[in-house]
């Protein structure tokens, strides 16, 4: 009988240090994926707009090439976020790419 497979560790968040030393690709990424406007957040958290006709899918594919890029977790917020009543605020004083 096979054991299952264990998953990897899990990778610590993109800091901003790394997030700012690959912020032209990581803008050229976004772009392919109809995001513009990238901002760091906080630790493994951007801020982006997700252009009209895009969807989680895109979302989702950035984030796994710029986790993968970085060597490092990253997750996008969608600026729409910032309609939001309780949104965090980080995601509000994010600073742009």
């Amino acid at each position: 009988m096979s054991q299952p497979l264990a998953e990897p560790p899990p990778l610590p968040p993109a800091t901003e240090q790394q997030v700012r030393s690959h912020a032209g690709e990581l803008i050229n990424l976004a772009a392919r994926h109809g995001i513009s406007g990238l901002a760091f957040a906080s630790a493994g958290r951007l801020r982006g707009h997700v252009a009209e006709g895009r969807d989680l899918l895109d979302v989702f594919e950035f984030q796994r090439a710029a986790t993968d890029l970085l060597g490092a977790e990253v997750v996008l917020f969608s600026d729409g976020a910032l309609r939001n009543e309780h949104v965090s605020p980080d995601l509000v004083t994010a600073t742009p790419l």
